[in-house]
């Protein structure tokens, strides 16, 4: 997903009105991120995150096409 933060922060914002701020995985709503360092803890359950739908091991890439955005929780479930 190579760009700076004005890219990460537009991709963020098309995926957010793509998914209707629901979580790709679950449906649920999700809180939008932050930015910066990640707290001692990790991220707050419900904060979106970006995914790769398809992993890279698999030949996914960061291209728009195969992110999307989830909940921590569901991210890190996986």
């Amino acid at each position: 997903m190579g760009g700076g933060m004005t890219q990460r922060t537009e991709l963020r914002s098309l995926l957010r009105a793509k998914q209707n701020g629901e979580c790709c995985y679950c449906g649920a709503g999700m809180v939008r991120s932050k930015g910066g360092n990640v707290p001692k803890g990790g991220l707050p359950p419900r904060t979106e995150t970006f995914e790769q739908l398809r992993r890279r091991i698999d030949g996914g890439g960061n291209n728009r096409d195969n992110l999307a955005l989830a909940r921590a929780e569901c991210n890190t479930g996986r």
